[in-house]
């Protein structure tokens, strides 16, 4: 849903089941609107290999990811969209922590500079807020990594001097709950 109340228009879903054991694929055939695709998986794949698997249907020159449990503000591709230039490769902005209901936890901060050291000393990215400029960039996880790819994707794109921007406001929501694969992970 905050996909479609976004107030930027011209984009398209491409939706992955990787093997889902709730009701997402009635959910995603409901909306009976041609900018959403579903692909569903052969068997349940690793994150990364599951975001690859979604990759080859890509037609667009800029790519947003966004899990079933998470929410996009309405007005995030619009304030990405202004805000990268053609030389950027990616951008991202701050997000709200929900807890399982909804509920505001915290939001996180921006690093004041946007460089290779900073986020070394200090991870900021939250890939649900982020946009990538696929004109710059190409997009691959590295599949052997069973948490945080998308960490290993970011560092490798500004290790390799490429510029970035971000923006000083909240562009998501991300969900915060027992049973989502960081708690399991640091559990």
């Amino acid at each position: 849903n905050s996909i479609y109340s976004q107030t930027y228009s011209n984009w398209e879903i491409i939706f992955i089941d990787n093997c889902s054991t709730d009701a997402s694929e009635d959910i995603a055939k409901s909306y009976n609107d041609g900018r959403l695709k579903y692909y569903k998986t052969e068997k349940n794949l690793p994150l990364g290999a599951a975001r690859n698997f979604g990759l080859k249907f890509i037609n667009g020159n800029f790519l947003g990811f966004l899990d079933t449990d998470d929410v996009w503000l309405c007005n995030k591709l619009d304030k990405q969209l202004k805000a990268i230039k053609e030389d950027n490769a990616f951008v991202y902005g701050t997000v709200i922590k929900i807890n399982e209901n909804g509920y505001k936890l915290r939001e996180t901060k921006i690093n004041k500079k946007n460089d290779f050291k900073s986020l070394l000393e200090r991870y900021d990215i939250n890939m649900h807020s982020t946009l990538i400029n696929l004109r710059i960039v190409s997009v691959k996880f590295d599949e052997t990594l069973s948490y945080c790819p998308d960490y290993e994707l970011f560092m490798r794109i500004v290790s390799e001097n490429n510029k970035f921007v971000s923006i000083k406001s909240s562009l998501a929501k991300y969900r915060i709950h027992s049973n989502s694969l960081s708690n399991k992970t640091i559990n």
